[in-house]
């Protein structure tokens, strides 16, 4: 009988292998679980921003149509939320402030050109102070606190007076 010598290395795993494997996988689940927090705390303040923007454009919404609000607006002047408009987060405020009164355009949109004759200027100057005199400026901003840390979104756009 030949009597192989067996390799006693051969038929395992050192305790050494094992401990090595289980570090790399502990190093990878890691990596993948500080992706995953990092995500969620992504998704989170998006979500915020999100809502706050929603509430700030149903505000928006709300004044655009109605037409109420707008006699005797001054400069300066803070429109107060109607009581039936719940906040989307328990830490969401909002503030809705006439900006200015009237509107400070300083140009007109216009893809028209003046006229060689020089009165082009004078008829834009007249149409601006016309439409400035009628445009209420207004600026809604919804206030936010994440992680003691405070944030804002603010939407502003151009009302007709009447």
């Amino acid at each position: 009988m030949n009597k192989k010598k067996v390799n006693q290395r051969a038929n395992g795993f050192m305790i050494m292998d094992v401990v090595i494997g289980m570090v790399v996988l502990l190093i990878g689940v890691m990596g993948i679980a500080g992706v995953y927090m990092q995500s969620s705390r992504s998704s989170l303040m998006v979500d915020n921003r999100r809502a706050a923007n929603n509430w700030a454009q149903a505000r928006m919404e709300y004044l655009k149509s109605d037409l109420n609000w707008r006699t005797g607006v001054t400069t300066g002047e803070i429109i107060l939320d109607p009581e039936n408009d719940a906040p989307p987060r328990a830490t969401f405020t909002r503030e809705t402030k006439v900006v200015a009164h009237p509107a400070t355009l300083s140009s007109l949109p216009s893809k028209r050109s003046n006229g060689d004759d020089g009165t082009g200027a004078v008829k834009d100057a007249a149409l601006l102070e016309a439409v400035n005199n009628r445009l209420i400026d207004v600026q809604v901003t919804v206030s936010w606190k994440e992680k003691d840390i405070s944030q804002s979104v603010s939407l502003e756009t151009l009302i007709d007076q009447k």
